[in-house]
């Protein structure tokens, strides 16, 4: 912002997305990679292993056979995320050198030094999410600028046809992030509060 080298940007929440990650095109991923075989054919086997059950009321159902999905907090999860944010990586690259990805779990973004820039690069990561079957939570998702001028501009970027709101200081990833000049710290603030009046009792 002191250089006035203007950037926005778009954030996308992908809904519940260890329990949506497609096991084909993942296994294609790996094998790009270059993740060794071995490996990826022992990850795959465990996965069809995989059996879920449903929960109403406190009652479960009988497992049932998963196609998708992986286990939260299994080691396993964290290669298949890193390879499926590679791939949207490259998808944008290889459509545009106007915007470029950010990629961290179920949490997907991009940057471009212009609205127009944007939106087509939206347009394209829609692609790619439908592409691997996975839903993008509109509600839960947002564009930002560090120049305030182009807000008007940046309703321009649409997610299923539907504008994405617009956004200055958000939480993202349990921390406060300010887009623009106007430094505020709600979720911080909150924490040092939280831990004063814990250390009062102490």
């Amino acid at each position: 912002m002191n250089s006035k080298h203007w950037i926005c940007g778009l954030i996308v929440d992908l809904v519940k997305c260890y329990n949506l990650i497609p096991w084909v095109p993942c296994f294609k991923i790996c094998d790009k990679l270059g993740i060794p075989r071995a490996y990826a054919v022992a990850m795959f086997n465990h996965l069809k292993q995989l059996r879920r059950s449903f929960e109403v009321l406190g009652a479960c159902s009988d497992f049932v056979v998963a196609y998708n999905g992986i286990a939260e907090g299994c080691a396993m999860s964290v290669a298949m995320m890193t390879a499926l944010s590679w791939f949207a990586h490259k998808c944008i690259e290889k459509f545009t050198k106007d915007a470029f990805a950010i990629c961290y779990a179920d949490n997907w973004g991009l940057v471009a030094d212009s609205p127009e820039e944007l939106v087509p690069a939206t347009q394209r990561l829609e692609e790619v999410v439908d592409s691997l079957r996975m839903k993008i939570s509109i509600g839960k998702s947002w564009t930002w600028t560090t120049n305030l001028k182009w807000k008007n501009k940046l309703k321009l970027v649409k997610l299923h046809g539907i504008p994405v709101e617009s956004k200055s200081n958000v939480v993202d990833l349990g921390c406060d992030q300010t887009y623009n000049r106007k430094r505020t710290i709600p979720t911080q603030a909150k924490r040092l509060g939280k831990a004063k009046r814990v250390l009062k009792k102490i």
